[in-house]
Parts: C-alpha cells; structure tokens; sequence
C-alpha cells in the first residue's frame, strides 16, 4: 500500500492499520462471514472505505466559518480512519502534520501530490 501510493515509509503504522480495517471486514477461505460480522453480527459498510494514500480536501473543525464563500479546504493525504470511521486521519501537506477531520471529500483517482513525503525512485 505505500508503494501504491508513493509514501515514505514513516506511514507505516497508518498503512498496516488500514490493511486490518480491510482484512477484517472481508471473507476468507471457506468462511461464511467476515471477522467484523462475526463479533458484531452485521454486515459491515464497505461504502465507507477509501483507497489509501488518495487525495482529501478536509475542513478544519471550528466553531464557525468566518466567510462562507472562500474556501479554507486543507489539501491532503488519506491515511485512514479513527477507530469509530467517524473521523478521517490524513496528512496536511503544508503544516506536513498528522490530522483529524470529520468533514472531508476524497479524490480517490488522484495520488499524485508532490511533497518531501513521496518515495524518489
């Protein structure tokens, strides 16, 4: 997954997160259910899964907007969920920190940002 999306490997953690969120909400071998099913007894949500390393376009959380037609979208990249799938962890490619956001879209085509974190081959 981090060669898929060009990351360095300081996203490993984040990545091997991603990939037991996966693992664990898929079927495997002759199993009739997936481990999520298994424990929880419903059928998960695969709708709210994204492809890793893809673009987002996260709003900053705050109480209230100072200027609704101006933009202040954060440009970054997605590197997984909160334990709820409540909250997007991604990577603010200008402060080059690990955030949190509840309100963002995704541009799951698009893995293309050019930062000090993508892998120089």
């Amino acid at each position: 997954m981090l060669a898929g999306a060009s990351l360095a490997t300081k996203f490993w953690p984040y990545a091997f997160h991603h990939f037991l969120r996966l693992y664990n909400v898929t079927v495997h071998g002759t199993e009739t259910m997936s481990p999520y099913q298994k424990i929880t007894g419903k059928l998960p949500n695969l709708s709210l899964l994204r492809v890793f390393g893809c673009r987002v376009y996260a709003l900053p959380t705050r109480p209230k907007r100072p200027d609704k037609a101006l933009s202040d979208a954060r440009t970054g990249i997605f590197l997984g969920f909160t334990k709820t799938m409540r909250n997007v962890l991604y990577y603010d490619v200008e402060t080059e920190v690990v955030k949190e956001a509840q309100h963002c879209a995704f541009d799951e085509a698009m893995n293309d940002l050019v930062d000090s974190t993508i892998v120089r081959c």
